[in-house]
């Protein structure tokens, strides 16, 4: 049987976990609701544009940084966190006045939520503050 430990559970949920997390809610999203992340004409996804930085590398960073800032006891990173969303929602939802770009913003928004709150679950696994079955964990 493998133990591993808390430390290593709480981080591998925070930043693998996340990604996980994020690419099954645009998968859910794409296969019941394709019109809302569909693009407009001649743009092209980030993981496919060569001068674009790939999603997936902003989420990871984000996690990494949200997990280190809270393991370490720095004071005001949630505000900080929900600061950061509401910037990043701003300057997408201004991007276009469009109903589909608003919609592909929010689901962004939504997106971006649901890696922090991730690497949140993370974070407290990893300090300790949720239990975990003693079986596969060790202290």
């Amino acid at each position: 049987m493998i133990v591993i430990s808390k430390e290593v559970a709480g981080v591998v949920l925070a930043l693998g976990g996340g990604w996980v997390a994020v690419h099954l809610y645009f998968w859910v999203l794409r296969r019941f609701r394709p019109e809302v992340l569909k693009l407009p004409e001649g743009e092209r996804e980030s993981h496919v544009d060569p001068n674009k930085l790939p999603a997936w590398v902003t989420g990871f960073v984000e996690r990494m940084l949200f997990l280190a800032f809270v393991i370490f006891g720095e004071g005001g990173i949630p505000t900080a966190l929900i600061g950061w969303l509401a910037l990043k929602a701003a300057t997408n939802w201004n991007h276009s006045a469009s109903l589909g770009s608003r919609q592909r913003a929010f689901a962004a928004l939504l997106g971006g939520v649901i890696s922090l709150g991730m690497a949140y679950l993370g974070e407290k696994i990893f300090l300790g503050q949720v239990p975990l079955p003693d079986i596969f964990f060790s202290n």
